[in-house]
């Protein structure tokens, strides 16, 4: 698939070896007593921490029933989560499974194991959009209820309208102050291109007046989500596995 291992210099808090500084490390992992004895600047190197709590939590409510590239934004979340907790499950991290709509269809606890691996696999291969609204308070008070350790949740959703955005954003607040939260958006980039083109006939403006009506929501709740200390990945499909690779190892670090 093309992996190969990616060092993150520090990026844990298990010790690992000493190196030579480089100029981008941080000044906080030089051993000053080693630099003493060498005379030259040297770094600690740290290892990934294993046995971390990483959860996927999917909506799979009428927001993420809308199409993207050909796939409904629940397929392109259901591939994406697939792809992360795989990376977490080989690094030995505990994984889980949360999809919910009105209702929570699945929790799978975050656990490890091949048997647990085999069970996320098979409820993402069953999980549709359903055409109600995502009870975002039911699910996420299971998720204070049910994660006593602090973990990562990594909230599969979509920012749409302000009604959906508020109760999203009131109950993730209230998440990011036991846990680590990342809320992962697909942009709507196709209402970008819309503004670009050239205005022909009075309807032309109309549909680009209701895209930057839209784009405008979706900016305020993205703002609204980091002022509460939630943070938001907000990408395209082809973009979404590598800035979600790159957001799950660096928050490795600050669970």
């Amino acid at each position: 698939m093309g992996f190969r291992p990616i060092p993150l210099k520090g990026a844990g808090t298990e010790f690992s070896s000493l190196r030579d500084y480089l100029p981008d490390d941080d000044p906080r992992w030089i051993d000053w007593n080693a630099t003493a004895r060498r005379g030259r600047l040297v770094s600690k190197e740290f290892e990934l921490e294993r046995g971390q709590n990483i959860v996927a939590v999917l909506d799979a409510g009428r927001v993420m029933a809308t199409r993207l590239d050909g796939l409904t934004k629940l397929d392109h979340a259901v591939n994406a989560a697939a792809f992360v907790l795989y990376i977490a499950h080989n690094l030995e991290d505990r994984v889980g499974l949360m999809i919910f709509s009105d209702r929570i269809q699945r929790w799978l606890p975050p656990s490890k194991g091949v048997r647990q691996w085999e069970s996320i696999l098979e409820a993402l291969r069953q999980v549709e959009p359903q055409l109600v609204e995502a009870n975002y308070a039911g699910a996420f008070a299971h998720l204070l209820q049910n994660l006593p350790r602090r973990s990562l949740l990594l909230i599969f959703t979509d920012l749409i309208d302000p009604d959906t955005s508020e109760a999203l954003i009131t109950y993730a607040k209230m998440l990011a102050e036991k846990h680590l939260v990342l809320v992962v958006a697909l942009s709507d980039y196709e209402l970008r291109s819309l503004l670009a083109e050239p205005i022909d006939e009075p309807s032309d403006l109309y549909r680009q007046a209701a895209a930057v009506a839209v784009l405008n929501d979706r900016l305020r709740a993205v703002a609204q989500l980091r002022e509460s200390g939630v943070n938001v990945l907000d990408t395209s499909p082809e973009a979404l596995f590598n800035t979600l690779l790159e957001h799950y190892l660096l928050a490795k670090r600050r669970l």
